[in-house]
């Protein structure tokens, strides 16, 4: 009975239905489908790191179980699958998506130890990465991996030291600050040694425009330098 508010009574809700339908009667309105409410999806959020440690998390995860699945059935007797750390991994990120971690509705404090629980996920999974990759190219040499479904060549960056133990074969430039540049192929799902004997050649043609200069072309890139070398 406090003054200014609504009364309360504790019942079952079949006596609260029952009660509602006589009063509405017919004209009681009807909602069919999910009691879901849509209009929060995809809204903004005032903690994007949250989200951002939230995704990467997702991302990494799935390359740990990737690798680590590969490492496990190519050397069974040298790598054990890390099935403990994994799962008490997948719970952390699991609880952080808690609907006020998430949207950043939570108390500054909330989303402070988030950020901080995230970038102990990445460091335990980017060891967990590490190990697997380390299992899987420990027999055939340095190699490149690919997370993605998609065959895959892209140009990666080695120290000169890592780089000068490839084959004589491997695609490497240097690139006078202690790195080098190395082509690299991979399958999708799947590891491309960094020998350059899997890489397609395309040989640059070289050919004078028309209004002076030289065009230089490999077949995916064109470059045209004009007459004043521009």
């Amino acid at each position: 009975d406090l003054e200014g508010s609504p009364r309360v009574e504790i019942e079952k809700p079949s006596a609260f239905f029952a009660a509602a339908e006589e009063e509405y009667g017919e004209q009681a309105p009807v909602w069919s489908g999910e009691l879901y409410l849509e209009l929060h999806r995809a809204t903004y959020t005032t903690q994007a790191k949250t989200k951002q440690g939230n995704r990467r998390s997702e991302h990494l995860l799935r390359e740990a179980e990737l690798w680590a699945t590969a490492a496990a059935l190519r050397s069974p007797s040298s790598y054990r699958y890390p099935y403990e750390r994994l799962d008490r991994v997948w719970k952390t990120v699991l609880l952080h998506q808690f609907h006020d971690i998430l949207p950043g509705s939570s108390i500054a404090w909330v989303h402070r130890e988030a950020r901080d629980t995230y970038e102990e996920v990445r460091a335990e999974l980017a060891e967990l990465v590490a190990e697997a990759v380390t299992s899987l190219g420990a027999a055939e040499g340095m190699v490149a991996l690919n997370s993605s479904p998609y065959e895959r060549s892209q140009v990666i960056e080695l120290d000169t030291e890592a780089a000068g133990v490839l084959p004589s074969g491997a695609h490497v430039q240097e690139l006078g600050d202690g790195r080098a540049a190395v082509l690299a192929l991979a399958p999708g799902l799947g590891a491309g040694l960094l020998d350059g004997a899997a890489v397609p050649e395309r040989p640059v043609t070289v050919a004078v425009a028309d209004a002076g200069g030289i065009v230089l072309d490999n077949g995916l890139l064109r470059v045209t330098v004009d007459r004043d070398g521009l």
